[in-house]
């Protein structure tokens, strides 16, 4: 059951490991977002789509979360 444990902290973690590539966060910091999604777009959407955006985001700079409100 330990091991389960152990097993299911590592895969959590996976995702934070990928994201402190420095590389990846330059690319996502040089991302505008002006090439995502307009609300045009968002609006034409025929599946039902819910955005989350966390409090301590880190993934993405503010400025997206700011034009997606």
């Amino acid at each position: 059951m330990q091991s389960d444990t152990r097993l299911r902290h590592v895969i959590a973690l996976l995702p934070r490991w990928r994201f402190a590539d420095p590389a990846l966060q330059r690319t996502l910091a040089a991302v505008e977002p002006e090439t995502g999604i307009d609300a045009h777009e968002l609006a034409s959407l025929r599946a039902p789509t819910l955005l989350v955006w966390g409090a301590r985001g880190r993934i993405l700079p503010e400025r997206h979360r700011d034009r997606a409100q």
